[in-house]
């Protein structure tokens, strides 16, 4: 049986600005994925598309270990004292900062 057109949904395409103002209200500000659809004025089902096509594309591909665990970790010794710090927030780097540890003096 042919179902009528008129019971489809109309497709919406969502703009370039609409896709970045949504992963930033997402992800940078934490609104959750409806309210920020409301506000934009898009159709859940798409910021939802929208949001999971990010999670995919974006922020799993540019995902970087130096290590098999998430967060390394290594015991200092006396030839490498530095480190370095990365946060990253949605696929961006957010804050990148580097320490090093002083020497101990043995008393």
């Amino acid at each position: 049986m042919k179902k009528d057109s008129s019971t489809k949904r109309p497709y919406e395409k969502v703009s370039k600005i609409k896709r970045q103002n949504l992963v930033k209200l997402v992800f940078h500000q934490g609104i959750k994925i409806k309210h920020a659809a409301k506000q934009l004025k898009i159709n859940y089902a798409a910021a939802k598309t929208v949001i999971s096509q990010h999670r995919c594309n974006v922020i799993l591909h540019n995902i970087q270990y130096k290590s098999n665990q998430r967060c390394g970790f290594q015991k200092i010794n006396n030839t490498n004292r530095s480190f370095g710090l990365i946060s990253k927030l949605a696929g961006e780097i957010v804050k990148a900062t580097s320490h090093t540890i002083p020497e101990q003096k043995n008393v």
